[in-house]
């Protein structure tokens, strides 16, 4: 990606990007365009006089992104692009943001509420403890945006939101409270998408204050095609379940936070401590692309009724448990308590979730399906896989009509229910044939299982690819060429515990798979 600089001076680039010259500097202004990414070393110093200014701009392509490791001085713009008559979920990526001028400014189109006196306009703050959005806010509003804190906020058009202050140069931390349900909006204080999943990751760093049956972030997530009556609005889950559905929205994949988003996560009980961290501050260029990254084996079910749409999310992987695996297990934030899809633990506890993940070593697994429905309707279930086994079989149950569904290609069931339709006893998800275990090389984008006495191999199987089955004891049984084909079967015909070695131009991967 190319970084759009504009400074006083040529030579401050090359401290800046290469680090030739640990010294302090001062420049006259820096604009970072959409996509590109900067990095100020913790050997430099910048300093901007007072009317000049960092500029960080977005687009909807976009956003540009600063990781700030040495010091920096002086006023910032950050753009935050979003669509138009929707509202997302934001956060301040500076200090000294006063609410007055946000709304004021024209460039931010910031609506107001008619027949309001004094009038009202499209922004606004949650309340853990009444457990509610705030009235909206007025011009006359006292006080700056907290960094660390989200807010409700619309605009008229597609278009961009403003920022001006101070960025973050230190760690921030933020008390979750739990007066009531213990949900905490909070968000990115940085002028960098942070990491969300893995080591070091605001998962990771900050589980132990999360309530551990929805130890997620929660991203607002409403959809071109949302309308009032709630089509396709909801809360979209990430945690440290790695799954990936083809065309993935990247943004949406779990990974990082964007620049200036904010989200919802649920405190323990008695609250706690929520720390962002430099450490996770990270360059994410394209942050809205569509990703190609591949994940756990997944099933995302899908229910449509009366114009609305919910989704819940089972993933596989031979770490798993059928109980609670925080932060694998998410808990449900209904974003419309009248109409939810979601499944229950195969160990239940009663909960509502949102992802699933349970272990690859089951023969079979029955997952209890709730759904909850309001109003009366026809209700349509459609299942999408993620890297799943297609001899794995997919069945949906319906115990008041007494059928099985088995899902197939592009098929959907259809069923009736009730006004008042909650909970769970009446759907259940049947997966039979799972694979003991299933291996995929995330790299090598393949998987390797058994199934009905034979090793099947599946993916990118390039040209020149070798295949060797060998016994525990380093006997070979059978050595293979698939000749650039994407699937591969070989019938060993003794039970028992095999190393797979598939080697092809560059590397070679090795698994353990039970026969």
């Amino acid at each position: 990606m190319k970084t759009h600089l504009s400074f006083s001076l040529l030579w401050i680039i090359g401290c800046l990007f290469f680090q030739l010259i640990p010294l302090s500097m001062k420049a006259q202004g820096i604009v970072i365009s959409p996509n590109a990414y900067v990095t100020n070393p913790a050997t430099a110093s910048v300093r901007l006089g007072g009317s000049d200014t960092l500029i960080i701009q977005s687009t909807a392509a976009g956003t540009g992104s600063l990781i700030n490791n040495g010091t920096f001085v002086g006023p910032a713009k950050i753009e935050r692009y979003m669509t138009g008559a929707k509202w997302h979920i934001v956060s301040s990526p500076v200090t000294g943001q006063s609410f007055s001028s946000f709304i004021t400014n024209s460039a931010n189109n910031i609506p107001w509420l008619s027949g309001t006196n004094p009038v009202q306009y499209g922004i606004m703050e949650y309340d853990e403890v009444n457990d509610k959005w705030s009235t909206p806010f007025t011009a006359s509003k006292t006080g700056n945006f907290v960094a660390t804190q989200g807010y409700g906020v619309r605009n008229r058009v597609d278009g961009k939101i403003t920022f001006k202050g101070n960025i973050m140069t230190d760690n921030q931390t933020v008390t979750l409270t739990r007066g009531k349900y213990g949900w905490n909006c909070i968000g990115n204080p940085f002028t960098s998408p942070i990491l969300v999943k893995g080591l070091g990751g605001i998962l990771d760093d900050n589980l132990v204050n999360l309530d551990q049956n929805y130890a997620g972030i929660y991203i607002w997530d409403e959809q071109p095609n949302y309308n009032n009556s709630g089509l396709k609005k909801d809360y979209r889950v990430h945690c440290n379940t790695p799954y990936t559905f083809p065309f993935e929205i990247q943004e949406n994949s779990g990974t990082y936070v964007a620049v200036g988003q904010a989200f919802f996560m649920k405190s323990k009980s008695g609250g706690g401590n929520f720390t962002f961290k430099q450490a996770m501050k990270t360059h994410q260029s394209g942050v809205a692309f569509r990703s190609t990254q591949t994940g756990w084996p997944a099933l995302r079910l899908q229910v449509s009724g009366n114009s609305l749409v919910s989704t819940t999310v089972i993933a596989f992987n031979e770490n798993m448990t059928t109980g609670l695996d925080p932060s694998y297990d998410v808990g449900m934030l209904k974003a419309n308590p009248s109409f939810a899809l979601y499944s229950r633990l195969v160990e239940t506890d009663g909960l509502d979730y949102a992802v699933q993940a349970i272990p690859d070593s089951l023969e079979t697994a029955v997952i209890p399906i709730g759904v909850d429905c309001a109003v009366g309707a026809t209700l349509t279930f459609k299942l999408e896989k993620a890297f799943f086994p297609e001899e794995c079989d997919v069945t949906l149950e319906d115990r008041l009509r007494n059928q099985f569904y088995e899902f197939e290609e592009n098929a959907a069931y259809s069923a009736e229910v009730a006004s008042n339709t909650k909970g769970v006893g009446r759907f259940y998800l049947h997966i039979s044939n799972l694979r003991t275990p299933i291996f995929q090389h995330q790299k090598a984008n393949f998987l390797v299982y058994a199934h009905s006495g034979r090793f099947v191999v599946k993916g990118n199987l390039e040209e020149g690819t070798a295949i060797s089955i060998c016994t525990l004891d380093g006997r070979v049984v059978g050595q293979y060429r698939p000749d650039n084909s994407r699937i591969f079967q070989s019938k060993v015909g003794l039970k028992g515990v095999y190393i797979i070695k598939i080697a092809n131009k560059s590397n070679q991967y090795t698994c353990k798979i039970a026969l």
